[in-house]
């Protein structure tokens, strides 16, 4: 079968949890034998690990990146000989009728994965989110299948959609963490085993100037034990404002705050191996890889107190209020101060991660593929 895929940006270079979600279902699918094409609007090779990529035009400045991609993106999927169109981000898919509208013979199977729901985001305005949610509703009306990566969007989905096709649930994979030392760390200024870690895009949703705060919080009170704040990852459009206002903050913090950038194997796999602590206080989710991936080796975790979260942390981590600086600066103090607990607590995630046996890229690959090709 030959299968069109619209939703990573870029590529090969990763920026965010769906297109890494893309890659590594695509790489096992195309492995299987079938034709796999990733229209990209920067496409920074042919192929990548079996997959082709084909760059599409799009405007790259301003907010209307994703909206010119997708339709760029639908218009040669429709016009190429593709058997399925598969759409990730409802930011790409407000398209995904010209499929069918261009091949109303020679039908073109559409199929569309919910990983989080866009239009919650802070920064965008009145126009952007009304024509996120447009999109929203264009995508469910028209998708010949519906995935979800986690139970609560299945769920959402389908009680707000009762017409669309049903929503089959299937989870992100987990890549492991490499066994490596953490002698890197030094190169940072950073001690193992002294610091709480945060691994994401930068971004206000993700809630990370919160961790800024409740540090501030736990300095002002000498209980942050020396306990440094760890933060990876860039924002997608650069050194915008908000990245702006936290790196001054880090700075003016001393050692206290580190902005570590995008940081990839082997270093990553140290970051997270000598990590106290897993911070996520976003006030939104699909479902998180980075926080994932902490508790499959054992870190425990404190997380805002959305759903998401709660899906995948039951009783294997902290939930604070959406918001709470207070109840963030108490969770995190509470685990420095109690190293059992947090010990306690990072087991029984890596327990929950182990033995749910959803979390399994090979098998969401073998999932994604029976819904592609029924």
């Amino acid at each position: 079968m030959k299968i069109a895929v619209i939703g990573p940006l870029t590529m090969p270079t990763v920026q965010g949890g769906m297109s890494r979600h893309c890659i590594e279902i695509y790489s096992r699918i195309a492995a299987n034998g079938h034709d796999v094409t990733i229209m990209c609007g920067n496409a920074e090779a042919e192929n990548f690990r079996g997959v082709r990529l084909q760059r599409v035009g799009m405007i790259k400045k301003g907010r209307w990146d994703r909206l010119s991609y997708g339709l760029t993106a639908s218009l040669a999927a429709a016009r190429g000989d593709f058997d399925v169109v598969h759409y990730h981000s409802f930011a790409s898919s407000g398209f995904c009728f010209l499929p069918h509208l261009l091949h109303p013979k020679n039908h073109q199977r559409v199929v569309a994965t919910i990983h989080r729901l866009e239009w919650q985001d802070e920064k965008w305005g009145r126009t952007v989110r009304a024509l996120l949610r447009t999109n929203e509703r264009i995508t469910m009306n028209n998708a010949d299948a519906l995935i979800a990566v986690s139970k609560n969007l299945a769920v959402s989905g389908a009680q707000r959609f009762p017409k669309a096709a049903p929503i089959h649930y299937i989870a992100n994979g987990i890549s492991p963490i490499a066994e490596v030392g953490t002698e890197v760390l030094s190169d940072f200024g950073i001690t193992p085993n002294r610091y709480v870690l945060i691994v994401g895009r930068i971004v206000p949703e993700k809630g990370i100037h919160l961790a800024f705060d409740a540090f501030d919080q736990l300095r002002a009170s000498n209980r942050e034990q020396n306990y440094q704040l760890v933060v990876v990852g860039a924002a997608r459009d650069g050194e915008n404002e908000y990245v702006k206002s936290l790196r001054v903050r880090a700075d003016a913090s001393g050692s206290n705050i580190k902005m570590l950038g995008t940081q990839t194997g082997d270093t990553l796999a140290a970051l997270f191996r000598g990590a106290s602590i897993f911070c996520s206080p976003s006030f939104h989710e699909g479902q998180p890889l980075a926080l994932l991936e902490a508790m499959s080796v054992g870190i425990p975790v404190v997380a805002s107190d959305i759903i998401a979260h709660r899906e995948l942390m039951v009783e294997a981590g902290v939930l604070t209020a959406v918001g709470d600086v207070n109840q963030l600066a108490t969770a995190l103090g509470g685990l420095i101060f109690d190293p059992n607990e947090a010990s306690r607590i990072g087991a029984r995630g890596r327990a929950f991660i182990t033995e749910s046996g959803d979390f399994d890229w090979d098998r969401s690959a073998q999932e994604t593929e029976r819904i592609l090709i029924p």
